[in-house]
């Protein structure tokens, strides 16, 4: 890796990552936060691949079989509309990430937008709670696996040591393929994709039929209050399902971690953001409106535990049912093995400004991939895994700690949606079609989680509160550290977008 530069001389000379669609020519210079020192391998995954990255991410198996009864009985039947609701003001902000993509494909993100548009501080904060945030999202989505596997077997999913054993051969798979490359890493998702989502279109068909035709005896009947954010006969919460529902769609930014390695990287980044943001807003209302009606509301609440297990049992009966839990397992393990892949490229990112260690910066020659950040990744993740597994006081206080995750998925989001319209502000007078894309928008959007992470805050435990607070707190101390080693971001003057060129700001 070469060394970086201090500072960013302004120029009108044009760079392979230019965003011609805004009107603006980037710095062909090399500096903090620049992407063209960067190794990593370029043109080699399409649009689709990315948009599947960025939905397997999220884990949308998983994730509702974890939330299908908490969000049924948050939102009385309403959850359908309640995800529709959050996938609003989330595709608002995928559309400012498209926005900034398109100013700076670079690996490193939303840090990097906000650090060369608001300040290093704060960019330095935000690479931080993305990390924090997606490090405790994989591990949430490699708890399961173990479990889950033995069960598929037939043995015994409570063993301890078997769960160990299982999830740590599957984390070192997924490991292996992240390492071999990002060509590699794509196949595997489109893989995993496809069985997942055969399974569940297969089960959603079953689920809509006998719902709203055959009605068979114990399903509950719909009404016109699924169509209610408040529910049936108004006795939802609105701020609970909404919580949920952020939850469930978080994670899908993971296509601009790779933007590096896409094609076209300054325009299907940001289009595969934006596609899965709708498709897993309508993906996860359709799953509501199928699996919700299966069992009474208090018999779903008993079974909560077991989501779509016990959804698939009562569509289909025994055996075939496991047919489910195959879905299930594929969809945590391709979030697991996809979020190996995002942290590595942040960790390079962050590596090659000097905001981490200098060894996350090397790249294998062969495989174009940053080796030693995946596999350090990998085994934290692992450690933690197996630390859960076999201390109880260990798997409770990340229990506590995963309550903060939704909070910083949230807060990363509404910086970047902030550093689009701080960086185009120039643009707010053009027209009114400028004053909505790049102030209404993605303002109104931030405005909405602001007030879901206020609400959210107001029902945190004193453990989970706690938790954020070390958190952020550890970000100050790691940020602090790196300033000390004079890391070249920390001087990278603010820039902002103007016709025809960037313009640095003092």
């Amino acid at each position: 890796m070469s060394g970086l530069r201090k500072g960013r001389a302004a120029s009108s000379s044009g760079s392979p990552h230019a965003p011609t669609l805004l009107g603006a020519h980037h710095s062909a210079l090399t500096s903090a936060g620049d992407s063209s020192q960067h190794e990593l391998e370029p043109n080699a995954i399409g649009l689709i691949q990315s948009t599947i990255m960025s939905i397997a991410s999220s884990a949308p198996t998983a994730s509702i079989t974890i939330s299908l009864g908490a969000l049924l009985v948050a939102a009385a039947y309403g959850g359908a509309m309640t995800v529709l609701i959050v996938m609003l003001p989330m595709l608002g902000i995928a559309y400012s990430y498209s926005r900034l993509n398109k100013w700076e494909p670079n690996c490193g993100a939303s840090y990097v937008w906000v650090g060369r548009s608001m300040g290093p501080y704060i960019g330095f904060m935000v690479g931080w709670v993305v990390l924090a945030a997606t490090i405790y999202g994989d591990i949430a989505s490699a708890l399961p696996v173990g479990p889950a596997f033995l069960s598929l077997l037939g043995l015994d999913p409570s063993s301890r040591i078997g769960a160990a054993m299982a999830s740590t051969a599957l984390c070192v798979i997924v490991i292996l393929i992240a390492v071999l490359g990002i060509v590699i890493s794509a196949r595997f998702q489109v893989g995993m994709f496809a069985v997942e989502f055969a399974i569940l279109f297969v089960f959603v068909g079953i689920g809509l039929w006998k719902t709203f035709v055959t009605h068979p005896a114990g399903f509950v009947h719909p009404s016109i209050g699924w169509l209610s954010p408040m529910g049936v006969d108004g006795h939802g919460s609105l701020v609970g399902g909404l919580l949920i529902a952020v939850f469930l769609i978080a994670g899908w930014d993971a296509s601009l971690y790779v933007n590096e390695e896409t094609k076209r990287p300054s325009v299907n980044p940001g289009r595969a953001v934006m596609l899965s943001v709708v498709g897993l807003g309508v993906l996860y209302a359709i799953m509501m409106v199928a699996f919700q009606g299966v069992a009474s509301e208090h018999v779903m609440n008993n079974n909560t535990a077991a989501g779509l297990s016990f959804a698939a049992h009562r569509l289909v009966g025994g055996g075939w049912d496991k047919a489910m839990s195959v879905a299930i397992l594929m969809s945590s393990v391709a979030s697991t093995q996809i979020g190996f892949v995002t942290l590595s490229r942040i960790c390079y990112a962050m590596g090659a400004d000097q905001l981490l260690p200098r060894p996350f910066t090397k790249i294998n020659k062969r495989l174009r991939t940053p080796v030693f950040g995946t596999v350090v990744v990998g085994l934290l993740i692992i450690v933690v895994l197996l630390l859960s597994i076999y201390l109880s006081s260990v798997a409770n206080a990340f229990g506590t700690i995963l309550t903060s995750t939704g909070i910083l998925f949230g807060t990363f989001y509404a910086f970047g949606a902030l550093a689009n319209t701080w960086f185009f502000r120039s643009q707010i007078r053009q027209s009114f079609k400028s004053f909505l894309l790049v102030a209404a928008i993605p303002l109104g959007a931030v405005a909405v989680l602001a007030w879901i992470i206020v609400k959210s805050l107001q029902g945190f435990s004193a453990g989970a509160n706690i938790a954020l607070v070390v958190t952020i707190a550890l970000g100050v101390v790691a940020m602090l550290a790196a300033r000390l080693t004079n890391s070249p971001f920390f001087s990278i003057p603010r820039e902002r977008f103007q016709e025809g060129r960037l313009r640095a700001e003092a």
